[in-house]
């Protein structure tokens, strides 16, 4: 074949993703309905493999295809970018040659994602579990330790922090009950993997509270209440003085709605150029749980995780208005992240229909 320029028409799309359908991830990612379609250049059909037309792909079709998949708050590493050429899964070892492609043959790029093998959930789940176990053994020891608030809503951001940069790639960084499920009530997440997650973090912070319990003496246990310093046993979440489980459950609701939001803005929105947000996204969820800290920390008691107020109350047997802990960063992250689906999200839908106005002209150009 003739080392001349090829022009070939390239539409992106996306055929499964988890646990839905390509429509329903279509609409949740921001691409809409439709595919987009684009041209460019190839020299030498025959020398070109099948791995090296998806990174010229990557740097030539101009819309954040991979971007935008990768932030659906599931892993990453089981998506997977093939490209189809009569209905047919092209081989990356392979040529475009060896599929008869010319130069006006037109070639699907699709992002899927094979439904999770029960060895892939089990891996996320010991994530969520070990990360879980770090997060609640930070907050439930910072807070025997010490008096002043500062130092307790510093090690617990931080702990969230450190954990989400660690496990974002193996689960998607959830480390909350409420977060997993505001993930599936926005369907993003399968209710499979959503009760999994949940399962492991309770777990988790239950063996947490476990080894603290072990490793600290008998004395740190202790109940302490005043105005500047309170917790239950063993850094077990409490009310403030005259705070009533209403009211905790009220500013619970609030902060973790603060929370979540961020997660969903920072790691589930699909960014428009780059990755940068998406990567970084751990840094503003951490200080966020800092911030909340800070703000409600000696009135509601500063939880946002029912995992973290979970292992304490299970291994301590104190269980006393334990709902306003359990059920308010529940109806927070949800709320949250419904709120984003429905109101933030569709703003993507206008920018795509853009992108395949702007991506059907350019065929029509390279037509005429």
């Amino acid at each position: 074949m003739a080392d001349v320029a090829r022009r070939i028409p390239i539409v992106v799309g996306v055929t499964h993703y988890g646990d839905l359908s390509a429509s329903e991830v279509a609409k949740a990612t921001g691409l809409g309905e439709v595919s987009v379609e684009k041209s460019f250049q190839l020299n030498a059909l025959d020398r070109w493999p099948i791995a090296a037309v998806k990174a010229q792909i990557q740097d030539e079709v101009g819309y954040p295809v991979e971007q935008t998949l990768t932030s659906g708050g599931i892993p990453t590493s089981l998506l997977r970018q093939t490209l189809c050429f009569n209905g047919q899964i092209m081989n990356d070892d392979c040529f475009l040659s060896d599929y008869g492609v010319g130069p006006h043959s037109t070639i699907y790029l699709t992002w899927f994602k094979d439904r999770a093998p029960w060895q892939h959930v089990l891996c996320s789940s010991l994530a969520e579990f070990i990360g879980t176990f770090v997060i609640t053994f930070v907050a439930c020891s910072a807070a025997i330790q010490h008096r002043d608030l500062l130092p307790v809503a510093m090690a617990y951001g931080l702990a969230v922090l450190v954990m989400m940069f660690c496990t974002v790639d193996l689960s998607g960084g959830h480390l909350n009950p409420a977060l997993s499920l505001a993930l599936f009530f926005t369907r993003i997440q399968g209710i499979v993997r959503t009760l999994c997650y949940i399962i492991a973090q309770l777990a988790g912070s239950t063996c947490a509270v476990l080894v603290l319990k072990r490793v600290t003496p008998e004395s740190m246990h202790l109940m302490e209440q005043s105005m500047k310093a309170y917790h239950g046993p063993l850094g077990a979440n409490t009310l403030g003085i005259d705070v009533l489980p209403m009211q905790a459950f009220y500013l619970e609701a609030t902060m973790t709605f603060l929370i979540a939001i961020v997660y969903f803005l920072t790691y589930i929105d699909p960014p428009v150029t780059g990755m940068e947000r998406i990567l970084l996204a751990p840094i503003p969820v951490g200080f966020s749980v800092v911030l909340a800290m800070l703000a409600t920390g000696n009135i509601s008691g500063g939880c946002f995780n029912p995992a973290r107020a979970f292992g304490p109350a299970v291994m301590m047997n104190f269980y006393v208005d334990l709902w306003p802990y359990l059920l308010g960063p529940v109806l927070g992250a949800v709320l949250a992240g419904l709120f984003h689906r429905f109101v933030w999200l569709p703003r993507h839908e206008m920018m795509w229909d853009t992108h395949v106005i702007e991506g059907q002209e350019e065929m029509r150009n390279v037509q005429q």
